[in-house]
Order: C-alpha cells, then structure tokens, then sequence
C-alpha cells in the first residue's frame, strides 16, 4: 500500500515537474513576446514623435508664409490705398496646397500610429496579466510540490 502511495506521489511530481516545464517555456515566450512588444511601442512612439515635429514645422511654415502674404498685403494697401495682390511671394499657392495635403496626411498617419500605440499598450497589459497568473501558477505549484 505505502509503495502504490510512493509511486502515486511520483507519478503526480512527474506531472507537475512536466506542467512547470511547460508553463516556464511559455512565459520564456511571453517575456520574449514582451520585449518586442516594448520594441515596437518605442518605434511607434518615436514614429509619432518625428511625425508630429514634422507637422508641427510644417504648420509653422504655413503659418509664416500666410503672415509673409498679410504683410505684403497690408503694405500694398497702406502704400495705395487700394488692394494690390503681391507680385511675388515665397510660396506657390499649389505649393500651398500641397503643404495642406501633405498635413492631412501627417495627422491621419499620427491617428493611425496613436491607434496602433493602443493596441500595443493593450496587449502589453494582458502581457502582464498572463506573467503574473503564471507565476502564481508557479508558486502554487511550487508550493503543493514542496508540501508532498
């Protein structure tokens, strides 16, 4: 009876020995899955990062030019009286209008990397969640192990 009890507990370490096994090589895998989850989030938040000086400074020049043709406006207007359009200025109006597309273009690729930024961030929680049930299922194990 005391042999069929031994061979019982053996055969149970042997199963728990194989289940920690297995959930130690998932969450070697899932710390893996992690880190280049981590990765990932850093490129996009650098992506967005670069996206949004870039729209920034192109609404900056935008800014400057409009105030460059104001300017040249108020003066053409003060001079004469009248309103004349200035002959010249620093930027094309299609030059202009490709600026203003070349925004709209920046914010939707800033909305779809803040999109993905929270889909990252979602999976890094549930990433989390996973870690933490494993290493309770860890200690459990660990634990009901120990005490047999």
């Amino acid at each position: 009876k005391m042999k069929s009890k031994l061979s019982q507990y053996e055969a149970y370490k042997k199963g728990a020995e194989s289940k920690l096994m297995q959930k130690e090589a998932a969450l070697s895998k899932v710390k893996e899955e992690s880190a280049f989850q981590r990765h990932t989030i850093s490129d996009l938040k650098n992506q967005l990062y670069q996206l949004q000086r870039e729209l920034d400074d192109a609404e900056e020049n935008n800014n400057r030019n409009h105030e460059g043709d104001d300017q040249q406006r108020n003066i053409s207007q003060s001079k004469s009286g009248l309103i004349i359009a200035p002959t010249s200025s620093s930027m094309s109006t299609e030059e202009l209008q490709q600026l203003a597309l070349d925004n709209e273009d920046l914010v939707k690729q800033i909305e779809e990397l803040k999109v993905q930024l929270s889909q990252y961030q979602g999976y890094d929680k549930k990433l989390h969640d996973l870690q933490r049930q494993l290493e309770e299922a860890q200690r459990h194990n660990s634990a009901s192990s120990s005490s047999s």
